[in-house]
């Protein structure tokens, strides 16, 4: 039976801190999903908390939009710049993720993925970066550069 959820969020002088708007209770850890270039998706379990998102991840962090409803995708926010290698092509989004990262429930606070929610993103992001999806993100990026270009050349 699946729990229902309250769209309207109590008054902040309402609010439980064990709580987040969603009624979620605010667990200690969640269940996530953590992708590794070159090696397929571990299902493992971390503390709720920045630091241990940070740790993971090794350093500063940023979430992205995976195209899979209800979750989240955390990654290092310089990873590109620092040199890591491409792990996975978001294909509903057209973004190519650099280094590790993970994907857990998304909302008010992350929460662990439900068991359908780490299935479809198993079979979504779950296969190898192919050199196909490099050049797919790089022919999108072109496209976007260009749009830019084309806009800034209007604009004067």
């Amino acid at each position: 039976m699946s729990q229902s959820i309250n769209p309207t969020p109590k008054p902040r002088d309402q609010w439980n801190e064990d709580e987040i708007f969603d009624g979620r209770p605010k667990t200690d850890e969640i269940e996530i999903l953590f992708f590794v270039p070159g090696l397929p998706p571990v299902a493992i379990t971390i503390p709720n908390t920045l630091r241990a998102m940070q740790r993971l991840i090794g350093g500063t962090i940023t979430c992205f939009q995976t195209g899979i409803s209800g979750t989240i995708g955390v990654c290092h926010d310089e990873g590109l710049l620092l040199g890591f290698p491409p792990c996975r092509f978001i294909e509903k989004t057209g973004a190519l993720i650099f280094g590790a990262f993970f994907i857990a429930g998304d909302g008010v606070n992350m929460h662990s993925l439900t068991p359908e929610q780490s299935a479809e993103t198993v079979r979504v992001l779950g296969p190898l970066l192919t050199l196909a999806q490099v050049h797919e993100a790089l022919r999108r990026e072109e496209e976007t550069l260009k749009m830019i270009e084309e806009w800034n050349q209007n604009a004067d």
